[in-house]
């Protein structure tokens, strides 16, 4: 079975002698006579480069420096007719893909096999567009490290490793274990592959932050989140506000959910019901509404404030509704 990985350079991809040592140290890894390939793509003036391995890889191998290896799916279309081409020993990758676009081909995949006893390329073969159909022609050339020096580039741009979270700090709490797991995580440059997160490995508790685009998921991962939450053995009390109601029907299902949308008496809540002494009850309302009323609060609606808050509490039937009429009605 064949593995694809996509090489990614920290800075600069390895140029003419530098591809020979990663020959060489990669060869090794692969073990005796071996095969394996290296393939390098053009695209919209930009090259990428990726190669096929016996083995799973992890995403940084020790020995190999400035490189980072990501799982690829790399595919093309089956080629229609072949021949061979003879490079002239002066001839690197940049003459030569001029060469072809000046002859009416469009240059996509070079393709090198290696062989990991001798150390040096097998073969190589070069696809390309021609005529609306994709073209394989078997390529031979005089020096391999010479042919990809890109020393002398000015015109095509090289991928480069993108920007990720740094997760290393958090990386031990991560699981291969998918199940009953709350998130997947693709934690890439740290190694390859998917791991999981539970709820039990990570201490959720502490102020945490979720971020995303629009449409990326952020709504849905606080569902499955809370619903792990609820269904774990330990008994956990959540309060969620969600000024734009968006998570309703997501939350609203679950055993012990009570919607809070102050619709009516049903779906209202009592607050600051944690003491009988009413005076503190009544400074914990007052507060609440001075942060709400910012400029319009003022000392004499803060003694309309105290009244009714002072009679209802001591009355023992402090609701928001009764506290709307006892404003604006009459009882």
């Amino acid at each position: 079975m064949k593995y694809f990985y996509e090489m990614l350079f920290l800075d600069k991809p390895f140029d003419g002698l530098e591809w020979e040592d990663f020959f060489d140290k990669f060869s090794n890894l692969q073990g005796y006579m071996r095969f394996w390939k290296l393939f390098i793509c053009v695209k919209d003036q930009e090259i990428s480069f990726y190669l096929s391995s016996n083995y799973k890889l992890n995403a940084q191998i020790s020995g190999i420096l400035n490189v980072f290896f990501k799982e690829a799916d790399l595919s093309f279309n089956n080629y229609f007719k072949e021949n061979a081409i003879y490079l002239r020993s002066e001839e690197d990758f940049f003459t030569f893909y001029y060469k072809c676009l000046r002859k009416g081909r469009n240059p996509m995949l070079f393709e090198f096999s290696f062989n990991s006893t001798i150390r040096s390329y097998h073969k190589c073969y070069f696809y390309y567009e021609e005529k609306g159909y994709t073209c394989r022609s078997f390529l031979r050339f005089v020096s391999f490290s010479k042919f990809i020096s890109f020393s002398k580039n000015t015109y095509f741009q090289f991928k480069k490793i993108p920007k990720y979270i740094n997760i290393p700090k958090q990386y031990s709490k991560f699981s291969w274990k998918e199940e009953n797991a709350i998130c997947e995580i693709f934690s890439f440059p740290c190694s390859n592959g998917l791991h999981y997160l539970h709820l039990d490995d990570y201490d959720f508790f502490k102020h945490s932050l979720i971020l995303g685009s629009s449409g990326s998921g952020k709504s849905k991962f606080l569902c499955l989140f809370l619903e792990s939450v609820l269904k774990t053995k330990k008994k956990y009390k959540v309060f969620m506000i969600d000024p734009h109601a968006s998570l309703e029907k997501d939350l609203g299902g679950f055993d012990g959910v009570k919607v809070i949308d102050f619709q009516d008496k049903s779906s209202g809540i009592d607050l600051f019901t944690f003491t009988n002494n009413i005076l503190v009850n009544c400074e914990s309302y007052l507060s609440l509404f001075q942060g709400l009323l910012k400029d319009q609060y003022n000392s004499k609606m803060e003694r309309v404030l105290r009244f009714s808050f002072f009679l209802l509490l001591e009355a023992s039937c402090f609701t928001f509704l009764n506290f709307r009429k006892i404003l604006v009605d009459s009882f």
